[in-house]
């Protein structure tokens, strides 16, 4: 991608963030995508600096196709306070709010992250988002971290409906290699074999740009 360089990645769900805000916005294409990530510290701007926000970030797929904005929170109870506030008393909206569930860290992680990859899935109510991640995690071999993958992230949206998930590669690179191992067949086997589980897509992303509260 010609029109930026894609940033380092920052830890994902860093100390002080009980919750992850994602808005996907569908771009047509890189044109539109630049136009969409390059507006997004306007938004930001105009947004303001609501209590219980930790940080933002705006990330782009790397096949030119989407834009995917992301708030951390302290926690679910300050986003829905700042919704409500701006939506006349409704809690709703296209974003959808998640929380972190579990992490995955291998042994050797990179020393830089400039990929995430993005897997998402609708399930049938919040017994069905810890057991198809439960499973999931105890399925997985012990060698089964892939060369150039760091940290993976489980998110559970808080109504229910969806699982992500969040992972942080060294490079776009690393992720297509993996996969070309079958480093995910695992992972498909299980979602494919769990009922009330059923795969919506994923995306590689890079970072385009952030923004953090300072630390007191």
């Amino acid at each position: 991608m010609g029109w930026f360089t894609p940033l380092p990645l920052p830890r994902a769900v860093p100390e002080g963030v009980g919750a992850l805000v994602l808005d996907s916005v569908f771009a047509a294409g890189p044109g539109r995508q630049r136009e969409l990530a390059e507006a997004c510290a306007g938004e930001w701007e105009a947004l303001g600096r609501p209590t219980g926000l930790v940080g933002r970030r705006c990330l782009v797929s790397t096949d030119g196709e989407t834009v995917l904005r992301c708030g951390l929170w302290a926690g679910p109870e300050a986003y829905r306070a700042h919704a409500a506030s701006r939506s006349g008393g409704r809690d709703g909206g296209a974003s959808v709010c998640f929380i972190p569930y579990r992490h995955l860290v291998g042994p050797v992680v990179p020393d830089e992250v400039r990929c995430v990859v993005t897997a998402s899935f609708d399930v049938d109510g919040a017994e069905r988002q810890r057991y198809f991640v439960d499973s999931l995690i105890a399925a997985l071999p012990g060698d089964a971290v892939a060369e150039g993958a760091g940290a993976a992230h489980f998110l559970l949206s808080a109504d229910g409906s969806r699982v992500v998930l969040y992972t942080e590669w060294a490079d776009e690179g690393a992720h297509a290699r993996a996969a070309e191992r079958g480093a995910h067949d695992a992972v498909h086997e299980i979602f494919s074999g769990t009922p009330g589980v059923r795969a919506l897509g994923g995306r590689r992303y890079w970072l385009h740009s952030l923004w953090d509260r300072p630390a007191r």
